[in-house]
């Protein structure tokens, strides 16, 4: 049986759908998901992640954007496992692809990113306005602490509402330096946040999916769908 695809832009797309549904046979399966992630969203997702794998170290190592993308995805919730290689020796990743994210997911991810690095000190050429909030005198290590001791992980994005775009007063049990940094740190999320556009975080439109079947799907299947 072929598959079919319809993306519901206004109410004649509703219409549309609701006619394949009446013509239905029964046990067509009919699956609703969010709009998938932009062609803008990714290059400015592997654009971030070229500036981060060119100018910081993970545990004294430099890694690809395709390495680093895994290490945030992962660290944002995204299943990634390794598997053995046939050959017994090297790994394979494996998990969920950033082509299947829908758009609020990727821009919740491409915000993740952002952030981690400008509280890192990284210098994101295509958003220089985050570079003016990142500490000066932050190493550029993964750990975001001393550049020499080489530890350090990626820290998975706290929840709750962004952080002030201040810093965190010093309640008198923090040193002067801890009281930077954390100043640092909260200057730097409310900062990349804002730098995410706005037509990034829109609420993705519903798309519809459904199984196709003999009567009027055939003409009206989008181009490239499956077959």
């Amino acid at each position: 049986m072929s598959r079919a695809l319809l993306v519901l832009h206004n109410s004649h797309d509703r219409d549309r759908a609701i006619h394949w549904i009446k013509k239905a046979p029964p046990e067509t399966r009919v699956e609703f998901k969010a709009a998938k992630r932009s062609l803008d969203q990714n290059a400015l997702m592997w654009a971030a992640l070229t500036d981060i794998a060119q100018q910081i170290e993970h545990l004294g190592k430099r890694y690809t954007p395709d390495e680093w993308k895994i290490l945030f995805m992962h660290a944002c919730g995204r299943e990634v496992r390794f598997l053995p290689g046939l050959d017994g020796k090297t790994f394979v990743p494996w998990g969920q692809s950033s082509s299947d994210l829908s758009k609020q997911e990727m821009s919740e991810l491409i915000d993740f990113i952002f952030s981690w690095g400008a509280e890192r000190g990284v210098m994101f050429h295509d958003h220089p306005s985050i570079n003016q909030r990142s500490d000066p005198e932050s190493p550029k290590t993964a750990s975001g602490g001393d550049a020499g001791n080489g530890a350090g992980s990626v820290e998975t994005p706290s929840s709750g509402s962004p952080a002030p775009d201040n810093p965190a007063p010093d309640d008198g049990n923090l040193s002067e330096a801890h009281a930077r940094a954390a100043g640092a740190e909260h200057r730097a999320k409310g900062m990349a946040r804002k730098a995410v556009p706005a037509q990034f975080r829109k609420e993705p439109l519903l798309t519809a999916f459904h199984d196709g079947f003999d009567t009027g799907v055939a003409e009206d299947r989008e181009p490239g769908a499956e077959g």
